[in-house]
């Protein structure tokens, strides 16, 4: 007998649940297949003072069509180095910043540490050959130049035991300027090779490490006394000031997209939307696509945005069409990322409707589905009715 009446309450429950459920669905927008959410807030007129909220009807815009699609932001070309060895040898940082860490910033021409150049003993050998070398050239530029001072001397003063003819004359000041010539190119070259006397080890001059361009480390690929080889990857600098976005569009598509209109982009965290001027660079599509890469310019003086980084982009149309519009600041996102509107039904009660967007400016958005022209919505203080609604499930899963 408990377990017939057991069976029985479970069917009552379910019928009951059934019938709210009913009157959930129930709960359609006249537009289309949109639905509605399943409960209206109410909030008192003296707490939508006190939260700003502000209303305004529904009403119709021109705007232009716009294709809504998703880009991938980008390190615009030039704006990105990766800094190589110049020697073998092994790196030293600077004493007063030993440890370069990716997000470092970095400027033009910046010291970012020395190579102190490995030597093989062939190459050692080669050194002091050409050292000893200099130091001949030195000795018999030096010799040759006196004794053709001394001799010019002689016939300036008119010695008549050293007289000669008046061409000797010019050729002994070209002997003084070509072995001044010969001496110094001689000492130049001592500062690129070893000095006396020669040690165990032979220890050229550091060779400095500059940074190409300001903006950030990227990428780090060595440690303080390590050892690496000429043309090895030490950082990365990269300027993210301001990047491209890599938008791949159908080749049918590429010919209605406006040239020189701004896309305007969402960005993630951001409640404004953005505008990115078209780029114009000419860029082979790659064999065997479908698809064509068009770019956009946008400013990232914040650094926030990383190259990689997926966006949600919208390509301006070349036609125009009159459409339902709201404020961009209408609308908020859902947690599985619908785009809801908040429409007062009452002083003091206003419905979530989940919309289809459409197109859009800077300003406004276009409303496909889910919204009449005319009805009243929150323009204002949507995002704080959205923390109401949401307030008592959040307690909840604090409590579990």
């Amino acid at each position: 007998m408990d377990k017939r009446r057991t069976i029985g309450l479970l069917l009552l429950s379910c019928f009951v649940g059934c019938q709210f459920r009913s009157i959930d669905t129930g709960q359609l927008s006249d537009d289309d297949d949109i639905p509605s959410t399943s409960e209206i807030i109410r909030i008192t007129p003296s707490v939508q003072e006190s939260i700003g909220i502000k209303t305004a009807k529904v009403s119709s815009q021109v705007l232009p069509n716009t294709l809504r699609t998703t880009g991938w932001l980008m390190t615009i070309p030039g704006n990105e180095s990766i800094i190589r060895a110049r020697v073998t040898g092994f790196y030293d940082p600077n004493p007063s910043d030993p440890r370069l860490q990716i997000g470092t910033q970095v400027t033009r021409g910046e010291r970012l540490g020395t190579l102190r150049t490995a030597l093989s003993p062939q190459e050692e050998t080669q050194l002091v050959i050409a050292k000893e070398e200099a130091d001949v050239l030195m000795n018999q530029a030096l010799v040759s130049k006196k004794l053709a001072q001394n001799q010019l001397r002689g016939i300036q003063q008119n010695d008549a035991n050293q007289a000669i003819a008046g061409t000797r004359l010019l050729e002994l000041q070209e002997t003084i300027e070509r072995n001044d010539i010969a001496y110094r190119e001689a000492r130049d070259k001592l500062s690129y090779l070893p000095t006396e006397p020669y040690a165990d080890e032979i220890i050229l001059r550091p060779v400095p490490i500059t940074a190409p361009l300001t903006g950030h480390v990227s990428a780090v690929n060595v440690a303080g006394n390590q050892l690496v080889i000429v043309g090895d990857p030490l950082w990365t600098v990269s300027n993210w000031s301001q990047l491209w976005i890599k938008v791949p569009v159908f080749v049918d598509d590429v010919s209605t997209i406006s040239d020189d209109s701004p896309a305007i982009v969402s960005l993630p965290g951001k409640l404004e939307p953005f505008s990115a001027a078209p780029v114009d660079a000419i860029v082979a599509a790659a064999p065997g696509r479908r698809t064509v890469d068009i770019y956009y310019e946008l400013a990232n003086s914040d650094g926030k945005l990383r190259p990689g980084q997926s966006i949600s982009i919208e390509l301006p149309l070349g036609d125009l069409q009159e459409q339902r519009v709201v404020p961009r600041s209408a609308v908020v996102w859902g947690g599985n990322g619908d785009p809801i509107v908040y429409v007062r039904t009452a002083k003091d009660s206003f419905e979530p409707r989940q919309v289809q967007l459409g197109s859009g400016s800077k300003a406004v958005v276009a409303i496909k589905q889910g919204l009449d022209e005319g009805e009243e919505i929150v323009v204002r203080g949507a995002q704080a009715i959205y923390g109401e609604q949401h307030e008592e499930q959040l307690d909840v899963e604090d409590d579990d």
